[in-house]
């Protein structure tokens, strides 16, 4: 077993640490032991709580609206979980409604989540289709929606109203819970939830009892009755279930719940990733036991219940290998895209191939991103790679999160560029590029182009591939480049470029060279033409990129480390030949006509 990843997950925020939830206990908030189960929230809903506004809304009031569970989800929710999510706003339509009510959802992608009552739908056509006395009003991102929820009402609230560009409309546009269309008559739920408690409370439970609340139910029906359990009793209705009813009751009772016959499978499935250890073995279990048909019905209950997919939840649990089997056997369908044009140097070698392109079940990151990850193939975009590298040795975070995997065969990579009027205002645009796994090979399984990482991981044959979508094909990034287009592309930062020898003293390339490496800057050098000095002996390539992976002071003399992006062939002998070498300050300035670093 491993301790779960403490991050958020995708459309429902995982359990809040003890820390917070003790601040928060008293403010009317739910707490671990009222409105949470473990690993997620199940908020309650408050009958006839008072329309609010963003303009007017207090925390904590006591009175639990659709706004304050939107501003709980924004307040669990990462900083990456934020940026990629928005507030969608509702107006309610109906003639005794209109103009003094509405409702607040979330969307991140496609999907639409109504944290009021924590069902998903898979788009906003599919909520509204549900709710159609519901229009679109307007929206704001969860970023936004954070600052102002964190100012106080009044002016403090108005102040980061208008910081965030929210018209006069939206901020004062009240919203408020209230039945869903077609409910039962108020109250209903409450008292069902009540009877279903005594009858679970038995010892032994009433199954029968419960079983006769739920049979007849619709789904939107048994939705408000489980959000009523917990505001009533603090409880989950699925986990008291769990810990109350077996056999083949328990089984009906939960095909009831869920709304699919494998509703005891999605039971199941929920205890073993709920909580802060993840039981690895109970969920492979679950899945090699299960028919294909019957392992995709329990992933796609899982994501209807739970706003993620099952694979989203395992990445923060399974190590990689655990992560492809998983993979695996849910049998998930792959999304085949179009693949970027090989070089023409090997291009009509590779078209004689039968099988030109194989796809990589590699995962993506396995121990996170290294500079020795690095290692060029047969294409001579050495400034890519060197400048690569140099990103992974200051700042590996930065090239996980360039990464993404979409969980359906494809990636997602995020580079940056800048039009002419983006270099006049001195921005960056993001820019994301999907490429699938497939990669060129010799027909054996090994990449003509970057290769594998040694612990067995693609990011860097992605961002190759990303790169090479990006710019039309391989042949377009494969006869060189610039150093500084390469970092800025990766980084979305401007660089500088000393170019010697004669233009700048050794003095003043250490300068730079240092101050760079103590910053945590990338850095990336390029050797002078061989027409221009002669390479031969030195263990160096001409025209050719090298990442600077720090610097050395010892016994008088100034040394400058530098890995090849090849991973092989060194300027030294050092007795290991990783491509990572020491060379003089001296030698450097000679034989290197440049010095690249992010600023």
């Amino acid at each position: 077993m491993k301790i779960r990843s403490g991050a958020f997950t995708a459309l429902r925020p995982r359990e809040p640490a003890p820390s917070l939830e003790s601040r928060e206990a008293g403010t009317g908030l739910p707490t671990r032991d009222a409105g949470f189960e473990a690993g997620g929230v199940r908020p309650s809903i408050t009958r006839g709580a008072a329309a609010t506004s963003l303009l007017t809304e207090r925390l904590g009031d006591g009175s639990t609206n659709c706004l304050e569970h939107a501003a709980r989800w924004v307040a669990l929710a990462t900083p990456a979980l934020r940026a990629r999510s928005e507030l969608i706003f509702l107006r309610d339509l109906r003639p005794s409604h209109e103009g003094a009510s509405g409702h607040v959802v979330i969307r991140q992608g496609t999907r639409v989540l109504d944290p009021a009552t924590g069902r998903s739908h898979e788009s906003l056509a599919d909520c509204l289709s549900a709710s159609p006395h519901y229009r679109e009003a307007g929206t704001l991102s969860a970023v936004a929606a954070a600052k102002v929820f964190e100012a106080a009402p009044g002016k403090p609230r108005e102040l980061a109203l208008a910081a965030a560009n929210v018209s006069p409309e939206l901020g004062a546009m009240l919203v408020a819970d209230a039945a869903p269309a077609g409910a039962n008559e108020p109250g209903r739920a409450a008292r069902d939830a009540k009877v279903l408690h005594d009858a679970l409370s038995g010892r032994p439970a009433d199954a029968e009892v419960v079983l006769g609340v739920l049979e007849g139910k619709s789904r939107e029906e048994i939705s408000l009755i489980e959000a009523e359990f917990v505001a009533q009793f603090g409880r989950d209705l699925r986990t008291t279930v769990s810990t109350s009813v077996e056999g083949v009751k328990a089984e009906r009772i939960f095909e009831l719940i869920f709304g699919t016959p494998d509703g005891y499978r999605v039971a199941t499935l929920e205890d073993a990733l709920d909580g802060w250890v993840v039981d690895e073995a109970a969920v492979m279990k679950l899945l090699e036991e299960g028919s294909p048909e019957s392992r995709r019905v329990l992933a796609a209950a899982f994501k209807r219940r739970n706003g993620e997919s099952l694979l989203e939840r395992l990445e923060g649990s399974f190590n990689a290998a655990e992560l492809e089997r998983a993979r695996q056997l849910l049998d998930l369908p792959g999304v085949d895209l179009a693949d970027p044009p090989p070089d023409l140097t090997w291009g009509e070698w590779l078209a004689s191939q039968t099988t030109p392109l194989e796809k990589s079940s590699a995962p993506v990151f396995v121990d996170g991103p290294s500079a020795d990850d690095v290692t060029q193939g047969a294409l001579g975009d050495c400034y890519l790679l060197a400048s690569l590298a140099a990103l992974a040795q200051t700042d590996p975070e930065a090239v996980r999160n360039m990464v993404r995997d979409n969980h359906d065969g494809t990636f997602t990579v995020t580079f940056y560029e800048r039009s002419v009027l983006d270099r006049l205002m001195g921005r960056f645009a993001k820019v994301e590029v999907t490429v699938d796994a497939d990669f060129y090979t010799n027909g054996s399984g090994t990449p003509y182009y970057a290769k594998e990482t040694p612990d067995g991981e693609k990011w860097v044959a992605l961002v190759e591939k990303a790169y090479a979508q990006h710019w039309g094909g391989y042949d377009d990034i494969g006869g060189g480049g610039l150093l500084g287009g390469a970092l800025s592309t990766l980084t979305g930062r401007p660089t500088d470029t000393l170019f010697f020898p004669g233009l700048h003293s050794p003095d003043a390339v250490w300068a730079t060279l240092t101050r760079a490496v103590d910053g945590k800057n990338p850095v990336a050098a390029g050797t002078l033409p061989e027409f221009h000095k002669d390479t031969t002996g030195t263990g160096l390539a001409a025209s050719h990129a090298y990442s600077v992976l720090g610097y050395e002071e010892r016994d008088g003399q100034r040394w400058v480390i530098l890995r090849n992006p090849h991973g092989s062939g060194e300027g030294g002998d050092d007795g290991v030949n990783d491509g990572v070498f020491r060379l003089p300050l001296e030698d450097f300035v000679s034989h290197f006509s440049m010095l690249t670093v992010v600023v």
